[in-house]
């Protein structure tokens, strides 16, 4: 065989593999490039059984979220919501020795004690002096807030007793835990307490000389994004931190058995205000006084040394002008956490999540699905019940709804899948906050879906907005953010096309719920797990315990249309009921 008829066998065997790789390629990866081709059909389906349910939450565990909730919001339709939040402090430096040899007193004196607690927010504008202008973000409500900071009185154990080798769980109705004290933040100003309210101004840090004072004229050393600000009593952390008896502060598991940390509450307003702040990038910073050093005193050199004096340009001298110093010394808000949520739940929306209220086999007509505490879910079955065998058509159940059978036995070649949920605007109203994000998943094993892992699209300048094609984002009636939603919703091709595909595939039930941040995957478990029929599969009740972590941070509400309305015109609420929508081939005859 010569090179040439060797290069044309090899050349024709490669095209050959590859196209026969290509017959096996996915369908939604081709698109609808496939669309219009002799051996194909190209077809749109809407009408597979959809059954969807509310299902309260009760209490929920949460201990160490990422982000946490801390004030009052009145929801109109769902309740009032009472958040209290409470931390564990780290000291920057363990076992640090305040000198107070190097004190003018010859004791540390703190200067001041400042609390500072960075919001969401996003910059969008900065002057040509450097001045940024800033948007708050993750805000509910607009009342001016009673805000009180105390010393916690309770011990968050790292372990769960008696194996030692689980951390413990705490929950939203956790009454347990008690603040102690005085009041911390006791600040003249009552911006800083009784009237708390959150600035969108960037936070300035001044320079300062060597004496302590400002610099003339005042000049920004640095700028940061806005933030909590609040001045701490001094006394309290003189006696706490600079007094503190001797070993309190040689590491940081004793300190935490000795100063156990914070609480933050807010105590009720006619309207309320709700902040979700990520605490752990909080941190408190002492700040204190001190010379610069220590000399020998000439007139008595075995007696106490004295301060070193500097001129005006800061060389040593004997003029009289000894140099001051500010120093700081910083406890990290870092350790266990626990939000607390005292809710009241409106009586109408209590009658649509009480016991007995779910139906799972039927659906519901309306979806409520809030975040929070005493919250709900949607619950999602599809392709209706298992009546038939393999064909979906005749012979004994076997574990597989009858649609999906027959899609199988079809051989449909999924392109997309869609889920989407309409809003009841009239039911909601136009005074409720709506959540800009919901989150579809896995209910039956507490995890996202193939679709969540396959949408890599992140998004630097709003992180919440990550995975779009995913979806799940409001859309909205108008561009402007102050237009109402429309809908929700998610491409699950993926889900969809392995469940036809496969038929070792488990048709899983899904869960919809409200997220701060789509991003975190966490699970939350339910105080209180219940016992869910499953009647899809005709199986024995389902235990369903845990929830999506980033919903324990959410507290808004929407109310949707679900799948149990009466037949009627389309352009009526009938037609605005949850839509399972498939796009898809299948071989003609």
């Amino acid at each position: 065989m010569t090179h040439k008829t060797i290069f044309k066998f090899l050349f024709f065997a490669l095209t050959a593999s590859y196209l026969l790789a290509s017959c096996d390629k996915d369908y939604n990866e081709i698109g609808i490039n496939i669309i219009g081709d002799d051996h194909f059909g190209f077809e749109k389906d809407n009408s597979k059984s959809v059954v969807a349910f509310s299902q309260a939450t009760g209490a929920v565990q949460s201990n160490n979220l990422l982000i946490n909730s801390l004030g009052i919001y009145n929801n109109p339709i769902f309740g009032k919501t009472k958040a209290t939040f409470v931390s564990q402090l780290q000291m920057a430096v363990p076992n640090f020795q305040f000198d107070s040899t190097l004190s003018p007193t010859g004791a540390i004196v703190l200067d001041s004690v400042s609390l500072s607690i960075p919001y969401f927010s996003k910059r969008t504008a900065i002057s040509t002096t450097g001045v940024g202008t800033y948007a708050l973000d993750s805000i509910s409500g607009n009342s001016a807030m009673n805000l009180k900071v105390y010393q916690l009185g309770f011990y968050l154990n790292d372990f769960e007793a008696p194996s030692l080798n689980t951390s413990p769980k705490y929950y939203t109705d956790n009454t347990s835990i008690f603040k102690t004290g005085i009041v911390l933040n006791d600040d003249a100003d009552p911006k800083q307490n009784v009237s708390f309210e959150p600035s969108s101004k960037e936070y300035i840090i001044l320079k300062r000389e060597n004496t302590l004072e400002f610099s003339t004229p005042k000049v920004a050393e640095s700028r940061q994004t806005p933030r909590m600000t609040l001045n701490l009593n001094k006394a309290k952390f003189q006696q706490l931190i600079i007094n503190a008896p001797t070993g309190k502060l040689v590491n940081n598991n004793t300190f935490k058995e000795y100063f156990r940390g914070l609480y933050f509450e807010v105590d009720d307003a006619a309207d309320g205000r709700l902040l979700k702040l990520d605490f752990s990038k909080g941190s408190i910073t002492l700040y204190y006084k001190e010379y610069s050093g220590l000399k020998e005193n000439p007139a008595n050199p075995t007696g106490p040394k004295i301060p070193i004096t500097f001129d005006h340009d800061n060389n040593a001298s004997t003029a009289e002008i000894p140099r001051l110093i500010l120093k700081s010394y910083v406890l990290n808000m870092f350790g266990n956490t626990v939000n607390i949520v005292q809710q009241t739940n409106s009586a109408n929306y209590s009658s649509k999540i009480a016991n007995g209220a779910p139906n799972p086999s039927i659906g519901d007509s309306r979806l409520y699905v809030k975040g929070g505490a005493e919250g709900s879910v949607a619950l999602i079955d599809l392709f209706g019940k298992d009546l038939y065998g393999d064909d979906g058509l005749t012979g004994a159940p076997n574990k597989v709804a009858d649609e999906l059978d027959i899609m199988r036995k079809n051989n449909w070649l999924i392109n997309e899948a869609n889920i989407v949920f309409t809003i009841d605007n009239n039911a909601l109203g136009t005074a409720v906050q709506e959540p800009e994000r919901v989150y579809l998943f896995d209910a039956t094993n507490k995890q996202p879906l193939i679709d969540y892992y396959k949408d890599v699209i992140s998004n630097a300048s709003n992180p919440k907005n990550i995975k779009p094609v995913y979806g799940g984002i409001l859309k909205r009636k108008t561009i402007a953010t102050s237009g109402r939603g429309i809908e929700y919703k998610f491409r699950i091709t993926n889900h969809i096309k392995n469940l036809v595909k496969f038929k070792d595939s488990t048709n899983v039930r899904l869960g919809l719920t409200v997220t701060e941040f789509v991003g975190n995957i966490a699970n939350a478990k339910m105080k209180n797990g219940v016992n869910v029929s499953f009647p899809i599969v005709n199986t024995a009740n389902k235990i369903f315990d845990k929830i999506p972590a980033s919903s324990v941070v959410n507290n808004l509400g929407t109310i949707l249309y679900g799948n149990n309305i009466p037949f009627g015109p389309i352009d009526g609420d009938y037609g605005k009921k949850i839509k399972l929508e498939i796009y898809y081939t299948k071989p003609k005859n």
